[in-house]
């Protein structure tokens, strides 16, 4: 069971690394939708009869899927609700973050709720995994679920006594400074996100090469710049999530700074693999430096963070890098341009 629900979050973190590079759609009447979408802070509903071709990505928005609708592909839904009706079909896998879903219809793959709560109608069938972290999971009498059924509700309640009686206080003791700081159990940790994010680069890699090579090349060339930007962004979503009417754009950016982190981390550790193969005269190909250059990268930022008190501030510096390189190229969409070089010329002695 616990393999199966990293594996459904590793695959859900790729498809949010993989979502900027498709086309964005808004939602509206109009012909039947033919391909896949990606919508961002708008509602989504696919009429009664009509197919929508492709996966269906929402950010920030509710998703409705009326009788006999089918989608043919997944359904990721980041910051929403969503109503499945009775006979409509999801050909593929449905995931969702910090949203409800009502499901009377069918989903052909498996489904994976993070932070919300998922209803299952008496005409609900589910072919594949059934995975709850962090929510409520219903199901009703007639509802069926062909594979296996994971769910991890929310944390216990913890009764605080409202009366405690203060214990006697002992006389002080002389001081005894000692830093409970364990390195080895932290560093298998690191060691873990390291290759994990290594998958994803070597993946990444595979579909979004320019991307990674703009972003990584913007980077490199404007590291002040970027990182002035990197930090600049997280602030500005701070400030959004402190202001209650702006909690939604708050909400949608925290999303989307994640992706750019991860963007930006994986087009830095491209440029390091880059480097580290040409130290040592050889050329690998492109899944293989990107791939191991973001494990060398997350492995060193993650061994530095376990240094108390200094080691978070490495990993807000490489991490404000790596967003403000992918601000600055746009996702991988464009060039930055690039410093002006200084060329000397020789100039012939006046006469």
């Amino acid at each position: 069971m616990k393999t199966t629900l990293k594996l459904m979050t590793g695959l859900f973190l790729l498809a949010l690394l993989l979502a900027p590079a498709m086309s964005a759609y808004a939602s509206g009447a109009g012909t039947p939708p033919s391909e896949g979408k990606v919508i961002f802070g708008s509602n989504f509903e696919l009429a009664k009869g009509e197919t929508l071709g492709g996966d269906l990505v929402v950010f920030g928005g509710n998703v409705t899927i009326d009788e006999q609708a089918v989608v043919e592909g997944s359904l990721a839904v980041i910051g929403g609700n969503a109503s499945v009706a009775k006979d409509a079909n999801i050909s593929g896998d449905v995931a969702m973050i910090g949203g409800n879903l009502q499901l009377n219809g069918s989903v052909q793959g498996d489904l994976a709720m993070i932070g919300g709560n998922a209803s299952l109608g008496e005409t609900a069938l589910v072919t594949g995994n059934v995975t709850s972290m962090g929510g409520r999971l219903d199901r009703a009498e007639g509802a069926q679920v062909k594979g296996h059924v994971v769910n991890e509700g929310p944390a216990p309640t913890i009764t605080i006594p409202k009366q405690v009686q203060a214990p006697n206080v002992p006389n002080a003791p002389w001081p005894n400074l000692n830093i409970n700081f364990n390195p080895f159990s932290g560093f298998l940790g690191v060691i873990g996100q390291a290759l994990g994010a290594a998958v994803i680069a070597w993946l990444a890699s595979l579909f979004l090469q320019p991307h990674l090579a703009r972003v990584g090349s913007a980077t490199t060339a404007r590291p002040i710049v970027a990182g002035g930007f990197g930090l600049l962004a997280v602030a500005l979503i701070f400030i959004t999530m402190i202001t209650i009417v702006l909690i939604p754009i708050g909400i949608l950016g925290v999303v989307l700074i994640a992706l750019a982190w991860l963007f930006g981390m994986v087009s830095l550790g491209q440029e390091v693999g880059e480097r580290f193969s040409r130290s040592f005269h050889q050329t690998w190909n492109a899944p293989l430096t990107a791939g191991f250059g973001t494990f060398l990268l997350i492995l060193v930022v993650g061994v530095v963070g376990l240094v108390p008190c200094l080691g978070w501030l490495a990993s807000l510096l490489v991490g404000a890098m790596g967003v403000g390189g992918v601000a600055l190229a746009f996702f991988g969409s464009r060039l930055y341009p690039q410093a002006p070089v200084a060329v000397a010329v020789d100039m012939p002695p006046a006469s």
